[in-house]
């Protein structure tokens, strides 16, 4: 199995998702990775796709999904172990004073 070509593709996938404003498609998306390839996952994944993920939810239509994005705040640090950076920072309170 291509493992890393499988993860790669379903990450575009789910960034054309985030792109397209499909954001709960784009959380599936990478909830079923992290299920399927957790070891893969962990050598790929960075804090900059779960911030892609945060910044989508604010962005949804017709509201922003203020209540989503700090559930997944909280799943991104303490089910996948995703340290916060700056940029994580920023789009949350970004989506705040929105």
């Amino acid at each position: 199995m291509h493992t890393g070509k499988t993860v790669t593709e379903q990450l575009s996938v789910m960034q054309s998702c985030l792109f397209n404003g499909n954001t709960e498609q784009a959380q599936r998306i990478l909830v079923g990775m992290y299920q399927l390839y957790p070891q893969a996952m962990q050598e790929v994944v960075d804090v900059a796709i779960h911030n892609e993920i945060l910044s989508g939810l604010f962005r949804a239509k017709p509201r922003p999904l203020v209540s989503e994005a700090l559930q997944w705040y909280d799943v991104m640090e303490n089910q996948y172990a995703i340290e916060p950076n700056s940029n994580t920072f920023a789009v949350l309170i970004g989506g705040f004073v929105k």
